[in-house]
């Protein structure tokens, strides 16, 4: 057995990425349009804002909802406008320099990205091995051992045709 999750590319075309028992699409195009409703691009307005929309999509663990890992990749992906059908103007950035100002996990983002752009499987575990990789030779840091969701987000927002591929 491979594991696979509904994020995972088993996913069948006719139901929705999930992350936590939410949405994926749903979750974080929600955040993003109450960000550019609000005017603000900030991240701790980010991350109220996500908790928020969390909740109202059905999200009960306050512990799951402000899980940094995926809050961090899909602000990060949001702010350098990488996620489509949204205002933010694309930023070309290094990975050095997202990692260094928007954090690990929105690095992370953006490298899958990168390789799911250049035909890269959707697998949870086989994309991780090659961000890791990735990462430690683009900023010299070494990536965390685990993927903690934020790879899930940007694979179901992929299969779902919400990113703007670098």
């Amino acid at each position: 057995q491979s594991g696979a999750t509904a994020v995972d590319g088993a996913r069948q075309a006719d139901r929705p990425a999930i992350l936590n028992k939410i949405e994926i699409t749903k979750w974080v195009q929600g955040t993003a349009r109450k960000m550019e409703s609000s005017g603000r691009e900030d991240r701790a307005n980010w991350n109220e804002t996500w908790l928020d929309n969390y909740r109202k999509l059905g999200g009960r663990a306050r512990t799951t909802g402000n899980k940094p890992c995926p809050m961090a990749a899909g602000y990060g992906i949001w702010y350098l406008g990488l996620l489509a059908g949204t205002s933010r103007k694309r930023q070309s950035w290094t990975v050095a320099r997202v990692n260094q100002e928007l954090g690990k996990n929105a690095a992370y983002g953006v490298i899958a990205i990168d390789l799911l752009s250049g035909g890269s499987a959707p697998d949870v575990d086989s994309l991780w091995r090659l961000i890791q990789e990735r990462f430690e030779k683009l900023t010299g840091e070494v990536a965390a051992i685990n993927e903690q969701g934020e790879i899930k987000l940007i694979i179901g927002l992929f299969q779902e045709q919400q990113l703007v591929l670098r």
